[in-house]
C-alpha cells in the first residue's frame, strides 16, 4: 500500500470542475459543436472544452469520444495547431485512465507536429505533460530532462503563464527519487514567484508539497501543521478539489502517528470532497486508504467493503493499476478468512492487471501476494514461479533506484568539477595578477632609480647595491606566489582527482552485474579493461521474453568526457527496448540514434560525440541470431571449424554522420557450441611487442581462433594475459571491451 499522495498537474485544466454548472456547459458547448455555420476553429474549441473540461474526470470513454471528433475534424480541416492541442488531450485522457503507454504516444505524436510548424508554445507544455508521465511510471531520468526542456523554452521565449507550474512539477519529480534539497530548491523558487503573482492557492499547494517531505522524513507533527494550515486557505475559496487532496495528506499523519480513528475521519472527508468534484481517482485513493486501516485492525469484513467500493470505481475508470493493488488487497483477504478459490481468482486477476498496466511496483505486490497464498495450498510448482517473479521484480526496483542515485551523483560530479575548474582558473588569475603588478612595480623603481642615478653620481654605487638587494627580495616574494599558487593547484588537482574517482561509482551503476550476465547467458566472457579511472567503452545486457540483447560499445573519446557520454548512450538503449519496444536490432540502433542526438541538439555548441557499437540479440529457444553493427563488426566461430567468420557492420556511427541511412538487422542460424564475439576497437589498437607497433584485428582474430576451444573462462584469462603480454611498458591507448558468447 502506497501512502505518497502528489499534486496532478496537467497543463490544460485547473482541477476544481464546480460539478453544479457541469451539465449546463456540456449543453453550451455540444450547441457550439453542432453549429456548422460556426468558424471551424471556435467549433474545434468547444469540443475540446466538451472533452476536456465536462467529461475527463467524469466518464473518460466520453472525454476520449468528443476529443478523438475533434482531432478528426482538425485533421480534415488542416488545422495543425489544434490537431496537436486534442493529441494533448487524448494523451490527458489517457493518463487519467492510467494507460501511461498510450498517453506517450498521443504526447509524442503532438511534438512531431508542433517541431514541424515551429510551436515553440506548445512543445514547452506537451513536455511538461510527457514529464509527469515519466515521473508516474518512475522514469525520473527522462521526466526531469523532458521537463528541464520545457522550462528552458519558456525562459528563452519568456513564457510565463504556465512557467509556476513547471517549476513545481520539477520539484515534484526531484521529491519522488528522494532528492529532497533539490526539490525544496524548486519549491521555494515556486514559492518566490506564486508570491510575485500573488497566486494564494499555487503557495498552499507548494506549501502542502514540503509538508510530503516532511512526511518522508518521519516529522508528521510539522507535516500535519502545514496541511492544517493550507486547507483553511481552500475551505476560504471552497475549493473541494485541493480540499480533498489535503483531507487525505492529513490522514495520511494521523495513520503514521498511529491514530487510526483521526485517519479514518480525514480520509472520509477526502472521499466525501472527490465525490463532490467527480474525482474518481481521488475517490479511489480514499477508499483504499480507509480499507487498509481496517485491514490492519484485523476488520477485515469492513476493509472489504471499502476495497469493493474502490474497485467498483476503478473498473469504471478503467484504471488497471487501481485495479490491480485493489484486487491483492481483496484476495489477501479472502486468503486471511479461508476463502481459497475466491482468493485466488482476485490474486491471479491482481497480477493480470498488473502486468496489463507495466507497473513493476504492483507487479512485485501482486507476485508476492501468490507466492504465499501458493505455498499455503502446497503448490510448490507455482509458488517458485511467483518467488523469481517477485525476486526479478525487486531487481527492477532495485535498479531504479539506482538510476535515481545516478542522478544525484552525476549531478554532483558535474557540479564538483566545474567549482574545481573554476577555482583553479581563479587561482591562475589571480597569480597571473600579482606577477603583472609586481612586474609593474620593478619597473617603476628602476625607472625612478634612473633619474636618482642622473643627479646623484656619486651615490650611484650605493644605489645601485640597494637595486640590487631590491631585485632579489622580489625575486625571493614572485618564488613564494609560485610555490603557493603551485600547491594551491595540487590541491584543486587532488579534488578533481576525487571528483573523477567517485565518477566511477557512477559508471558501474549502469554497467550490468556479473550475476545478470551469468543468469541471461550459461556461457559467456566479459573482458572489460577501462583506460582510465572511468571509460568510454561499456557492454549492456536486457532480455525480452526469450531473446537476450547484449552490446559492446565505444563512446567517443574515453575518461571522462567519454563516460558521461556513455550515460547518455545506455539510456538511449534502454529506453529503446523498454519504452519503445523496439527487437529488431537495426531499429533499436536507429532510434537510439535518434535518441543520441536529441539529448545533445540542446547544447548550444556542435556536439558530434555518439558511439561505434556491436549488438546482438539472441534467442534462446532456437538459437537464431539478430546482429547489427555500426562501424565494428561481428566475429563468429562455428564448432569444430578452423576459421572465424566476419559480419560486416554499417559504416556509420550511432550519433552525427554525413549521410544517415536505417542500421541493416542481419539475421543468421547457429548451431550448439558456436561462438560469438562482439569488441570494441581498443584490443587491436593496443601498440606493444618488440617492434612496438599496433596488435592490428587479424591478429586478435588468430589468436581468438587459436583459443577458440577452450571454455569461456579460460578464453577470458588468455586474451588478458596476451594484452598485458603484448603491451608490456607501453601505455595503454584506449578503453578495451571484448564479449564472448556460447551458444
Amino acid at each position: 500500500m502506497k501512502y505518497k499522495i502528489t499534486l496532478i498537474l496537467l497543463l490544460f485544466l485547473k482541477l476544481s470542475i464546480i460539478v453544479g454548472k457541469a451539465q449546463s456547459l456540456s449543453d453550451s458547448l455540444l450547441k457550439v459543436w453542432n453549429n456548422k455555420s460556426l468558424h471551424d476553429t471556435t467549433r474545434i474549441k468547444a469540443v475540446k472544452q466538451l472533452a476536456w473540461q465536462c467529461y475527463a474526470f467524469t466518464n473518460t470513454d466520453t472525454a476520449e469520444m468528443y476529443a478523438q471528433m475533434g482531432y478528426n475534424f482538425a485533421q480534415q480541416k488542416g488545422n495543425k495547431k489544434y490537431m496537436s492541442i486534442l493529441l494533448n488531450t487524448l494523451g490527458s485522457i489517457a493518463a487519467l485512465k492510467g494507460n501511461y503507454s498510450a498517453a506517450i504516444i498521443k504526447f509524442q505524436q503532438a511534438l512531431d507536429i508542433q517541431y514541424k510548424v515551429k510551436d515553440y508554445y506548445g512543445l514547452a507544455k506537451t513536455y511538461n505533460n510527457m514529464g509527469y508521465i515519466y515521473r508516474n511510471q518512475g522514469k525520473f531520468i527522462e521526466a526531469l530532462d523532458i521537463q528541464l526542456k520545457s522550462m528552458a523554452i519558456q525562459e528563452k521565449y519568456h513564457y510565463a503563464d504556465f512557467k509556476l507550474v513547471t517549476i513545481i512539477n520539477i520539484g515534484i519529480t526531484y521529491q519522488e527519487f528522494y532528492d529532497y534539497p533539490s526539490a525544496l530548491k524548486y519549491y521555494l523558487k515556486g514559492l518566490k514567484l506564486a508570491e510575485t503573482l500573488k497566486d494564494t492557492m499555487q503557495i498552499a499547494d507548494i506549501q502542502n508539497n514540503i509538508g510530503l517531505i516532511y512526511v518522508n522524513q518521519k516529522e508528521y507533527q510539522r507535516a500535519l501543521k502545514l496541511f492544517t494550515s493550507n486547507n483553511t486557505i481552500f475551505k476560504k475559496s471552497k475549493n473541494n478539489q485541493r480540499m480533498a487532496s489535503t483531507y487525505l495528506n492529513i490522514g495520511l499523519c494521523y495513520m503514521n502517528l498511529m491514530q487510526a480513528d483521526s485517519a479514518l475521519s480525514n480520509y472520509n472527508n477526502a472521499s466525501l470532497y472527490y465525490q463532490k468534484v467527480g474525482d474518481k481517482p481521488g475517490m479511489i485513493k480514499a477508499l483504499n486508504n480507509m480499507g487498509f486501516i481496517f485491514k490492519t485492525k484485523k476488520e477485515l469484513d469492513k476493509a472489504l467493503t471499502y476495497y469493493q467500493k474502490s474497485l467498483d470505481l476503478s473498473e469504471l475508470t478503467e484504471s488497471k493499476k487501481d485495479m490491480a493493488n485493489v484486487m491483492g488487497n481483496i484476495g489477501y483477504i479472502y486468503k486471511q478468512q479461508h476463502l481459497q478459490l475466491k482468493a485466488k481468482t482476485h490474486l491471479e486477476a491482481a497480477l493480470k492487471f498488473a502486468k496489463e498496466s507495466g507497473s513493476i511496483e504492483e507487479i512485485s505486490y501482486a507476485a508476492s501476494y501468490l507466492w504465499d497464498f501458493y505455498k499455503s495450498i502446497n503448490d510448490y510448482q507455482s509458488a517458485l514461479k511467483m518467488y523469481e517473479l517477485y525476486v526479478q521484480m525487486k531487481d527492477s526496483i532495485s535498479s531504479d533506484e539506482k538510476q535515481k542515485e545516478l542522478i544525484k551523483a552525476t549531478t554532483k560530479f558535474i557540479y564538483e568539477k566545474k567549482a574545481a575548474a573554476d577555482s583553479v582558473a581563479n587561482a591562475k588569475q589571480i597569480e597571473i595578477k600579482n606577477i603583472e603588478l609586481n612586474k609593474q612595480s620593478i619597473q617603476i623603481k628602476a625607472k625612478r632609480n634612473q633619474q636618482i642615478a642622473l643627479f646623484f653620481g656619486l651615490f650611484i654605487v650605493l644605489i645601485f647595491s640597494g637595486f640590487l638587494y631590491n631585485r632579489f627580495k622580489i625575486t625571493q616574494k614572485q618564488k613564494a606566489i609560485i610555490e603557493n599558487a603551485h600547491q594551491a593547484l595540487e590541491v584543486k588537482s587532488k579534488e578533481i582527482l576525487d571528483s573523477i574517482v567517485y565518477s566511477k561509482r557512477i559508471q558501474k551503476a549502469i554497467l550490468p552485474p556479473e550475476r545478470l550476465i551469468k543468469e541471461y547467458l550459461n556461457d559467456a566472457f566479459v573482458l572489460y579493461i577501462p583506460k582510465d579511472i572511468v571509460a568510454g567503452d561499456f557492454y549492456w545486457i536486457d532480455k525480452v521474453k526469450d531473446s537476450v540483447y547484449i552490446a559492446a560499445c565505444d563512446c567517443t573519446g574515453h575518461g571522462v568526457p567519454g563516460a558521461l557520454v556513455s550515460v547518455v548512450c545506455n539510456n538511449a538503449l534502454n529506453r529503446a527496448v523498454n519504452e519503445f519496444s523496439l527487437r529488431l536490432t537495426g531499429q533499436i540502433f536507429d532510434k537510439t540514434r535518434d535518441l543520441v542526438l536529441e539529448s545533445f541538439a540542446k547544447s548550444d555548441d556542435e556536439v558530434k560525440d555518439g558511439m561505434d557499437a556491436s549488438l546482438a540479440c539472441l534467442n534462446i529457444a532456437d538459437n537464431t541470431l539478430l546482429w547489427s553493427g555500426a562501424n565494428n563488426p561481428l566475429w563468429i566461430y562455428r564448432n569444430n571449424s578452423n576459421a572465424i567468420e566476419e559480419i560486416k557492420p554499417d559504416k556509420q556511427p550511432i550519433g552525427v554522420a554525413h549521410q544517415f541511412k536505417p542500421f541493416t538487422t542481419h539475421q543468421i542460424e547457429l548451431n550448439k557450441n558456436d561462438i560469438i564475439y562482439l569488441f570494441t576497437d581498443g584490443y587491436a589498437d593496443q601498440f606493444g611487442g618488440q617492434q612496438g607497433k599496433k596488435l592490428m584485428k587479424a591478429k586478435l582474430r588468430d589468436f581468438i581462433l587459436l583459443n577458440a576451444k577452450l571454455n569461456m573462462d579460460e578464453q577470458y584469462a588468455a586474451l588478458l594475459k596476451f594484452h598485458h603480454q603484448f603491451k608490456g611498458n607501453n601505455e595503454q591507448v584506449d578503453d578495451i571491451c571484448i564479449i564472448g558468447v556460447k551458444v
